[in-house]
């Protein structure tokens, strides 16, 4: 007999067990034996669940390793030339890229494949944003006439926009400053 109620279902038990029927042993052992058996119907349908929502979505999730592959080459091979010419400092890539996490023994195999991914996806993404927010710091430090969602670190500097007077000054000011956090 399973009951709805599990505060009702525990002073039920307690009640039989303190009877002493014998008969309340076995009720309480079959409680509990459905009881677990509900909750192992439970678990499996979670993890079937779980799965199929896991298989459709891996295709998503791990085409992206193609763009993100060509970014990463494309982004160093950018900032290999255009930096030095302009004599930007280079962004370290090995700032950005960290790929760590598959070293914990608390994780599985296919967890530690996950957390190489992700490593190296936000690296990636992490380190084009630096790279981008240079060349715009270089080229063009003026802030949008909308906000931005998620600015990077440099745009607070930037000119607002609409305050064109001496522009070609503040340019070269902040040209200048960019230079000089290479020395």
């Amino acid at each position: 007999m399973v009951f709805a109620n599990s505060r009702t279902k525990v002073q039920r038990i307690a009640a039989d067990q303190q009877s002493g029927d014998p008969r309340s042993v076995h009720r309480y052992e079959i409680v509990g034996f459905l009881e677990r058996r509900r909750l192992a119907n439970t678990k499996r349908a979670d993890v079937i669940a779980a799965y199929l929502r896991n298989t459709i979505v891996a295709p998503f999730v791990y085409i992206l390793i193609c763009p993100l592959v060509m970014l990463d080459i494309l982004a160093t091979l950018f900032q290999q030339v255009g930096f030095r010419l302009w004599r930007i400092p280079q962004v370290q890539r090995k700032e950005f890229v960290i790929v760590d996490r598959y070293r914990l023994d608390q994780l599985n195999l296919f967890q530690k494949f996950n957390c190489v991914y992700c490593g190296y996806a936000n690296g990636v993404i992490a380190y084009a944003r630096e790279i981008a927010s240079r060349t715009e710091l270089y080229w063009c430090p003026i802030k949008h006439e909308k906000i931005a969602g998620d600015p990077h670190q440099r745009y607070s500097g930037f000119i607002e926009f609409g305050e064109m007077r001496d522009l070609q000054r503040e340019l070269q000011l902040r040209r200048r400053d960019l230079l000089r956090d290479g020395d």
